[in-house]
C-alpha cells in the first residue's frame, strides 16, 4: 500500500471522529435546549458531511488513477488491513458529564479537561483530603 493511500486512510479515520464529535456536541446543546446553537452546529455538520464525501472521492481517484497495485483485490484487502489497524492503534475520544448538586453541570471536550474542572469547582484541598 503506497503512502498517500495510508495518508487518505488516516485522514479519513480524524475525519470520522470529528464527525462523531459533532454528533455528540449537537446532541449535548439539544439536550440542554439550546436549538438556536444546535441549528448553526447542523450547518456545521452538512458542510463537514460534504467535505467527507470530497476526500472519498479524491481517494477514490487516487486508488483508480494513480495507485501502483495492479490487483485490485489485493488493493483492497491492505485498505481493510491497514484501516484495521489504524482504527484499532487509536481510541475514541472519552466525554465525561458531572453533575454537582447545586445544579452545575460540567462537559468539556476530553475527559481529563472535565476531571480538571470539577476538581478547581470542589477545591482541591477538599480533593486531596482523604474520606
Amino acid at each position: 500500500m503506497s503512502s498517500v493511500t495510508t495518508a487518505f486512510e488516516l485522514m479519513k479515520l480524524e475525519l470520522e471522529t470529528a464527525v462523531e464529535d459533532l454528533n455528540t456536541q449537537g446532541s449535548e446543546l439539544f439536550r440542554e435546549s439550546r436549538y438556536e446553537e444546535a441549528k448553526a452546529l447542523t450547518v456545521r455538520g452538512k458542510e463537514l458531511r460534504a467535505f467527507c464525501d470530497r476526500v472519498e472521492a479524491l481517494a477514490n481517484e487516487w486508488m483508480a488513477t494513480f495507485s501502483e497495485d495492479d490487483h485490485e483485490e489485493d488493493s483492497e484487502q491492505e485498505v481493510q488491513a491497514a484501516r484495521t489497524i489504524l482504527s484499532s492503534s487509536k481510541g475514541s475520544r472519552t466525554r465525561l458529564l458531572v453533575t454537582f448538586s447545586d445544579g452545575t453541570i460540567l462537559a468539556e471536550k476530553t475527559a481529563a479537561q472535565t476531571l480538571a474542572k470539577a476538581i478547581q469547582h470542589i477545591g482541591c484541598e477538599r480533593v486531596a483530603r482523604p474520606c
